[in-house]
């Protein structure tokens, strides 16, 4: 949608008319020429054997597909300590990404085609399992700034984790959501579970669309949660459970038949409501009342978008410092 700066056509056709974002939104990133950026570069032409080349780039292009594609397969694992600290995303290099991805949101520099964009209830539980060492307010915020956000000062990052609560209230209020004081496998696990699932899914998930809305020729927009997971132990309803739910229906009850329903009406007729009433609840736009539709296993409900608000305020506040 941003690529370009918002250009969607190729030979004068457009190339797509609507979007479904599944745990979709914005992923705040530094340019291509960012110190990160060139620790990645610099890592795949030292594997590639291009370390005394003239030309790195050119040599790079050179090298058989074997090796370049061990080269750049050396990134961690989003499974791994480092979870996501990703390596390879979307960078602004002045041309086909302007700039970074809310810059460009509140620009309205993208294509304003309607939008279906929601999240998994909790979206960060899979890439909070590998840290157990992080039991401290003080080594959270060391390893968010190590591995994720440089640009943050470290009292930045304590004000965002300290709107996740602290003592017994970093557990019960956090993710997997719902579950009180189960499922904290490790001291923090839970409340970094919360952050990192915000950071990269939920809460940036409602930054497009808050700074979409704030411009001219902003998109219809409809706005979910699914929360059909609910109960699974340490995961809830994780990220990728989707994938299992919707798309292979290895559960093929209320939740996979009324997404579905909901997906192909937007295919159709760019609203997931379609001609079909009775059947399911009404999706009312997002930009009415800020209101999305949560999915459960056996029904579906309309709930206000204002959930962790301070946590919110925080990521619209502190965008630049939370960039990639």
């Amino acid at each position: 949608m941003s690529l370009y700066g918002g250009e969607r056509k190729y030979k004068d056709k457009n190339l797509f008319r609507g979007a479904i974002m599944a745990s979709g939104g914005v992923l705040p990133s530094q340019p291509i020429g960012s110190p990160k950026a060139q620790q990645v570069y610099d890592r795949v032409v030292h594997r590639s054997g291009c370390d005394g080349a003239e030309d790195t780039l050119e040599c790079l292009r050179q090298v058989d597909y074997t090796t370049y594609l061990n080269a750049v397969s050396t990134a961690p694992s989003m499974l791994s300590y480092i979870a996501l600290g990703l390596t390879y995303i979307p960078r602004p290099d002045g041309r086909s990404l302007p700039d970074s991805g809310e810059v460009l949101a509140k620009q309205g520099k993208y294509v304003p085609v309607p939008v279906i964009t929601g999240n998994q209830e909790d979206e960060g539980t899979m890439f909070a399992l590998f840290q157990s060492n992080l039991t401290t307010t003080d080594g959270l915020v060391d390893y968010l700034k190590q591995y994720y956000y440089a640009g943050a000062s470290k009292s930045e990052l304590i004000d965002l984790i300290e709107t996740y609560g602290t003592g017994l209230e970093a557990t019960t209020q956090n993710s997997p959501y719902g579950t009180g004081a189960k499922n904290e496998i490790f001291r923090g696990y839970k409340r970094r579970a919360a952050i990192v699932g915000d950071l990269f899914f939920t809460l940036t998930r409602r930054l497009f669309l808050t700074a979409a809305h704030v411009g001219k020729n902003a998109p219809a927009s409809w706005a979910y949660m699914s929360s059909y997971a609910t109960g699974t132990p340490i995961l809830g309803t994780f990220h990728g459970a989707d994938i299992l739910q919707v798309f292979y229906a290895i559960k093929d009850n209320y939740a996979a038949r009324s997404i579905r329903t909901h997906f192909v009406n937007f295919l159709c007729d760019l609203d997931p409501n379609g001609n079909r009433t009775g059947q399911y609840p009404f999706w009312p736009k997002w930009e009415d009342e800020q209101k999305l539709i949560r999915f459960y296993s056996d029904r579906s409900e309309t709930i206000d978008d204002d959930f962790r608000v301070d946590s919110f305020e925080w990521v619209k506040q502190n965008s630049e410092a939370i960039r990639l």
